[in-house]
């Protein structure tokens, strides 16, 4: 581009930037569409193959930015040589497109070209948002052309099932490997949708070049993780999923699923797809400056362009591109080192100074880990407590806590699992599974020995587990699963040496005349309001004990117990139900109207927790009994009258 009737050269980049790959020019056309030149420096000329610079550039691999400084991947000298420049003349290759008004893309050329002295101007990324709300910048409808285009671009990526990420509110962005990073210091959205869209659209149309021409280049690849899912919207639905996310916990789950879904981008010489951005084929092509499997590329090209003999053959590029992802690797491998260093400096400093309530799930698991390896910091020990009382506890924590050796780890561990059993029973497989994965095993489930006796009215189940060579007692109760779990918190009593493992000839237990006895009367008494009326609760039996602790010993936990339970009242109930040995969950539902106008009315049962409500759809009222049954239940809790026995696990 050498003509002053051509359009400027738009260079962006962040204002501190010394090496610039590129510069673009969007002209729209009269059918909606758009043309489109991406110039990128010509850096193959200045640092043939082979040479000291190219060794030192291919050690390198890239330029690496640190808070402590930059090393050029080129060093300082060839890297101002090369870069692009408003004021000076660079020699450049150019990739000319036409994009339609929906987006499809075409090649229309690569070539040498020069960028005469002028051409090029320079804008930061707050100079783009600027010049965009300026309609009189001289600027500002070439960059509004550009803006318009990437929009475009990026709607027909997520049409294709890539991922994409432009979240503005949180500063995120998708890296083109499938990788959620920050956008960089002195970067916008606005400006670095623009880049990165039509660097996309440049890289995308040199792979199909090359395939087309039989000219061997190094295919950037990315392939979907061989254990995961098969279905090819996943990126796409994890990309939508982040709408969904407002914690930095929920954010790491998702960056997690990502890791889970896919593998590390690779270089090769054999093309086989790109799963991030849903492309048969792409490369790294625009920015040699900074990444030398680009500066390895663009050799290519040029000698492709000019007739000559190509730097390299298929067999070179492979191995060039099995070189790279071995520095990188091992570059990766030091930087998280460093990494775990900085956060277990962090994790100290955070038990010292006592306060870890503000810590997320995983940022807990963290100091939990360091915490284990010595006796228990005051500072974890309180935190254990308050997150199990607010049930906020998951059976990662819980697993974490059978791996420490301490005595008084175990005394700890003891009291909360005590806790937990009572409040949060269906917590005990969960936390059995995680246990055996730290140790580094599969999971096995345990095996259960049931014998019912009572009954068909008022069954009674005596159960034990095994789990390779532990046996646990024998539990009894009128809900099986309640006694399932309950064998299972004793597995990793036996696993956390609190208890023996028991004798696996052992006979079950005769059954408990109580099991058979009449049904108790349970009173319910508001203290605060004497002579007041007393209501009788549904008949059956359930573990007043068991009862209490769900419901909190002071009004602080039960005003947190209760917001739990009212969170989501139906599976607060079936899990209670479990939990006082009061038997699934009863749920009566009566249905009044015609067809067109059904009216729902459904009546929940937990031991004593009972009420009744309507509804357009049984869901509806099944919610609305569930939360009157709870907040009565917290109003007005039951006492038991002189006479009662409650029945509950061995």
């Amino acid at each position: 581009m050498s003509t002053p009737e051509s359009p400027y050269a738009l260079m962006i980049d962040a204002t501190t930037t010394r090496d610039r790959d590129d510069a673009i020019t969007v002209t729209p056309t009269p059918s909606g569409g758009w043309e489109v030149a991406v110039f990128v420096a010509n850096v193959a000329d200045l640092v043939p193959a082979g040479s000291p610079a190219d060794r030192t550039a291919a050690t390198r691999v890239e330029t690496r930015y640190r808070a402590t400084g930059t090393t050029p991947m080129l060093g300082a000298q060839l890297e101002q040589a090369a870069t692009l420049s408003a004021t000076r003349e660079r020699d450049v290759v150019a990739v000319r497109l036409a994009v339609s008004a929906d987006g499809d893309i075409t090649l229309t050329g690569i070539s040498r070209e020069v960028l005469v002295a002028g051409s090029c101007v320079a804008f930061s990324h707050s100079d783009v948002t600027t010049v965009l709300a300026d309609s009189g910048h001289v600027h500002h409808a070439q960059l509004s052309s550009a803006s318009a285009l990437a929009r475009v671009l990026t709607g027909r990526r997520r049409a294709a099932g890539a991922f994409v990420v432009y979240d503005v509110t949180r500063g995120l962005v998708s890296g083109e490997d499938g990788r959620l990073v920050t956008l960089p210091e002195g970067h916008n959205a606005a400006a670095y949708v623009i880049v990165q869209e039509l660097m996309i659209a440049a890289n995308t149309a040199v792979a199909r070049y090359a395939i087309d021409a039989g000219l061997p280049i190094l295919f950037r690849n990315h392939l979907r993780n061989p254990v995961a899912p098969a279905d090819v919207d996943r990126l796409a639905d994890l990309a939508a999923a982040l709408s969904t996310v407002t914690t930095t916990a929920e954010l790491a789950a998702l960056q997690g699923q990502l890791n889970t879904a896919i593998s590390k981008a690779t270089y090769g010489a054999v093309v086989r797809g790109h799963i991030g951005l849903q492309l048969p084929a792409y490369t790294h092509a625009t920015s040699p400056l900074r990444r030398y499997a680009d500066l390895v590329t663009q050799r290519q090209l040029l000698a492709h362009l000019d007739g000559t003999e190509l730097p390299y053959t298929a067999e070179q590029l492979a191995t060039i591109g099995d070189a790279l992802a071995a520095i990188t690797a091992e570059r990766d491998a030091d930087s998280e080192a460093v990494q775990k260093a900085r956060t277990r400096r962090a994790n100290e400093a955070a038990i010292a100074a006592g306060d870890l309530s503000h810590m997320n799930d995983r940022e807990f698991l963290r100091v939990l880990r360091l915490g284990i390896q010595a006796a228990p910091p005051a500072s974890i020990a309180t935190e254990l407590a308050d997150r199990a009382t607010a049930g906020r506890l998951h059976a990662g924590h819980i697993a974490v806590l059978y791996t420490a050796d301490h005595p008084d780890w175990k005394r700890l561990r003891a009291t909360l699992t005590a806790q937990l059993r009572a409040e949060h029973a269906y917590l005990s497989v969960s936390v059995l599974s995680a246990c055996q994965q730290i140790d580094g095993g599969q999971p096995l489930a345990p095996t259960f020995d049931t014998d019912i006796t009572g009954p068909p009215h008022q069954r009674s189940f005596a159960t034990r587990a095994h789990l390779e060579d532990m046996t646990t007692r024998w539990h009894i109760g009128p809900v099986k699963k309640a006694t399932e779990q309950a064998a299972v918190w004793e597995l990793l009593d036996i696993l956390g040496g609190h208890l023996p493992s028991a004798d696996p000839m052992a006979p079950p237990p005769e059954p408990d005349p109580v099991a058979t006895a009449p049904a108790p009367v349970i009173e319910m008494v508001e203290e605060s309001t004497v002579g007041a009326p007393i209501a009788t609760a549904p008949s059956g039996t359930w573990d007043a004990v068991a009862l209490a602790a769900a419901l909190g010993a002071d009004e602080t936990q039960r005003a947190r117990r209760r917001a739990k339970a009212l969170s989501n009242p139906v599976g607060w109930l079936t899990t209670l139900a479990t939990t006082i040995s009061a038997g699934e969950l009863h749920v009566d539902t009566h249905v009044d109207g015609p067809p067109h106008d059904r009216i729902f009315t459904v009546t929940l049962t937990a031991g004593p927790a009972t009420a009744t409500a309507t509804g357009a759809t049984i869901k509806t009222a099944k919610t609305a009994a569930a939360h009157t049954a709870i907040t009565n239940l917290f109003d007005n809790p039951p006492l038991m009258s002189g006479n009662h026995t409650h029945v509950g696990g061995a």
